[in-house]
């Protein structure tokens, strides 16, 4: 058997760097464009408008994670972190 063993103190993890805006916009142009559009507002395949949304970040985090209706769940390509800064960057679309 085979025990190992750590002394001192346990260092608190490191806060993750903040996505800068531009891999959000391209994130979003890439994985969100084709149905909402560059504007938000395109509507294809069913797609909400997103600058009328009255969602909450986390409701449309959720939403990206796991998918809706048409929607994909983008939980396997994209990091909680990453989801986050996609539902936080569709603030922009509001009117």
């Amino acid at each position: 058997m085979l025990f190992l063993f750590s002394c001192g103190e346990e260092k608190p993890p490191k806060e993750k760097e903040p996505i800068p805006e531009v891999k959000v916009q391209s994130m979003y142009k890439t994985f969100c464009s084709i149905c909402h559009g560059m504007d938000g507002k395109l509507g294809a395949a069913g797609s909400k408008d997103l600058a009328i949304t009255e969602m909450t970040v986390d409701e449309r985090a959720a939403i990206i994670k796991y998918g809706k209706n048409t929607m994909l769940p983008f939980e396997s390509r994209l990091t909680d972190q990453e989801i986050i800064a996609l539902a936080n960057y569709l603030d922009k679309f509001k009117q």
